[in-house]
């Protein structure tokens, strides 16, 4: 005959063993749902735009952008490179070459040592070219399936020179953060921002942000919407404190 209203302490003892089996296993099973998939060794992306009217006015806008990412064991290779032509009524009004090459040696599963050297090339804001060699650690803040965060702090030198205008040398201190959130299995939204301090000059500091959606219209075939922005607070006499670049453009990846 069947027992009821009373246990024992081997039934306890079951009942305790059986839930706590049930809530590693749930634990586990969350914990794989939440880390992020393993980054491909090789990834690549080449963009374009091309906007034209004619009639009662005449304009062309060229954008063209390349991102090339390889990680062999220990270690993360990027380049980037980011070109902009804008002209109206038959005069070159924009125009800017940006390139990016970065070396980062992966310490532990959250932090990494970087080097980087960045370029720019903006006649419309005055700047014939700009070379930056920087160096500092990067810190995996947060590391999920749908969102990604990274900080990043260190040193570096700047050497710029300048159309009408003294050119510019100086030890610079930088900061920036790097975001992607994962919005389906298909969409995509990144932002990166990086700011960067003059040493040579009290209080002169700049900043550079890029936010861009990307969704996924075929397998290597994506649509971007970004936007830029660049700001340095005591620019090249004569010109603007503030630059944007707006654009949709294809993104082809391999």
């Amino acid at each position: 005959m069947a027992r009821t209203g009373t246990c024992s302490w081997r039934d306890v003892r079951m009942a305790a063993s059986v839930i706590m089996f049930l809530g590693a296993s749930a634990s586990e099973l969350v914990a794989q749902q939440a880390a992020p998939p393993p980054p491909p060794v090789r990834e690549g992306k080449a963009e374009f735009a091309f906007v034209a009217t004619s009639g009662n006015s005449s304009t062309q806008s060229i954008g063209a952008a390349g991102d090339v990412t390889y990680r062999p064991p220990a270690w993360v290779l990027n380049g980037k490179v980011i070109f902009v032509r804008n002209e109206a009524n038959d005069l070159v009004s924009a125009r800017s070459l940006a390139t990016l090459g970065r070396a980062a040696r992966v310490l532990t599963p959250r932090l990494q040592a970087f080097g980087q050297h960045q370029y720019l090339r903006d006649l419309f804001s005055g700047i014939a070219h700009r070379n930056s060699l920087d160096g500092g650690l990067s810190y995996l803040v947060l590391g999920t399936a749908k969102n990604t965060l990274f900080a990043d702090g260190g040193i570096g030198y700047l050497r710029e020179q300048r159309l009408l205008a003294a050119d510019l040398s100086t030890a610079t201190g930088l900061a920036g953060l790097r975001y992607k959130l994962a919005l389906s299995s298909t969409a995509d939204f990144t932002d990166d921002l990086l700011t960067t301090m003059d040493f040579a000059e009290a209080g002169t500091w700049r900043l550079a942000q890029a936010a861009a959606l990307t969704a996924r219209l075929a397998t290597a075939l994506s649509l971007k919407v970004s936007n830029q922005i660049r700001f340095v607070n005591v620019p090249v006499p004569g010109f603007e404190r503030t630059d944007t670049i707006t654009s949709t453009a294809l993104v082809v990846s391999f």
